[in-house]
């Protein structure tokens, strides 16, 4: 319950809103969601668009992602970028993948924030089985955590929840083209 909610946080804080709850035994709780007032009307999705197509597909990346419906989400949308994907739901599992996988893993896309080992360590982990494996950190909170301060430091890009499709398509195809 509490991940889900630091999760919920880390977005809530990003548009510029704020959480109320007021909890008392036998009495219940309440939550309350308070997000700023966006001027104009919302623009239409079109949702039967397909998403264009990577130059370049194939390459197998190893994702760790802690939340299922999220994982299962940008495991959907890398597929359908043509990627082979390795989807784990924890660092600790994503290094076991790592290390039973026969073949070459060209990028690891990680969460920063995971329970029991965090997407620094498990980064840390693969660099050690595999050397010079591009990674990709993604972060619902970006608000300057110890383990995104090691993202940071180690240069690797980082792409902040939620993102759109097309920004995850993008930033993956950058990290395996090297592209700072």
């Amino acid at each position: 319950m509490a991940r889900i909610f630091d999760g919920s946080y880390g977005i809530i804080r990003q548009g510029g809103g704020h959480i109320q709850i007021d909890s008392a035994p036998g009495k219940g709780t309440s939550v309350k969601i308070f997000l700023p007032q966006v001027e104009g009307s919302p623009r239409p999705v079109d949702s039967n668009k397909a998403l264009p197509k990577v130059t370049q597909g194939g390459e197998t990346i190893l994702l760790a992602e802690d939340e299922a419906n999220v994982r299962g989400l940008i495991c959907e949308l890398l597929q359908a970028q043509g990627y082979t994907v390795l989807p784990c739901a924890n660092g600790r599992e994503a290094l076991e993948t790592c290390e039973r996988h026969p073949g070459k893993i060209d990028l690891l896309v990680t969460d920063v924030v995971m329970p029991g080992m965090s997407g620094p360590e498990l980064a840390d982990a693969v660099q050690a089985a595999r050397p010079k494996t591009p990674e990709l950190f993604m972060s619902g909170y970006m608000g300057g955590s110890t383990a995104e301060e090691k993202v940071i430091a180690r240069g690797a890009p980082l792409i902040g929840k939620p993102f759109t499709a097309k920004t995850l398509a993008t930033q993956v195809r950058a990290a395996l083209d090297g592209v700072k």
